[in-house]
């Protein structure tokens, strides 16, 4: 499985599948979120306007496995928010990662997890910070073990869904990553 990093330019392609993988995330039970395909592409998009590396793990050169994103939390279209709730103002922030479920549970949530924090010390941040809903069991162990703690808690709707969501910060040493 490779990673590959895209910063700017994202194939359609590629984009369609990562927001492919954003519905199967996000939308259902417990999420409930209201995501199309169309409209996670929209906010996928936004990501790329806003500069954000998309990490994406891929079994060949045409199949996404998996995609994290991570921009500045100050690039962030919600970095107000997000700072306002706990998050730190130079922080990079992890947008978003998600995994086709027939490739879950082999480590490619802790592997982007942690190209993406080595992303962000490329970028010169030494705090990495992260939303994530309560509810989300699997991603909480994930960054726990990786080294974030809760620096904030608040409510948030998306859609139908509304969740309470955490805030979770992990401080590095600039070039040092332990995840």
């Amino acid at each position: 499985m490779k990673i590959n990093i895209f910063s700017e330019q994202l194939s359609e392609n590629l984009l369609q599948q990562c927001a492919e993988i954003w519905v199967a995330c996000f939308t259902g039970p417990p999420r409930f979120e209201n995501w199309t395909i169309e409209s996670a592409a929209d906010e996928l998009q936004k990501y790329l306007a806003q500069k954000g590396d998309f990490i994406l793990a891929m079994p060949d050169d045409r199949t996404v496995a998996a995609f994290a994103v991570g921009l500045p939390v100050a690039d962030h279209y919600g970095g107000a928010d997000l700072i306002a709730a706990g998050a730190h103002p130079q922080s990079y922030y992890f947008v978003a990662l998600g995994t086709r479920p027939e490739f879950r549970r082999q480590g490619l949530g802790a592997a982007l997890h942690k190209r993406r924090e080595e992303e962000g010390v490329k970028r010169g941040y030494s705090v990495m910070t992260v939303r994530v809903r309560s509810d989300n069991d699997d991603n909480l162990r994930l960054l726990e073990r990786a080294g974030f703690t809760e620096s904030g808690r608040y409510q948030a709707s998306i859609g139908e869904s509304i969740a309470e969501r955490l805030i979770m910060t992990k401080f590095v040493k600039a070039g040092v990553t332990d995840s």
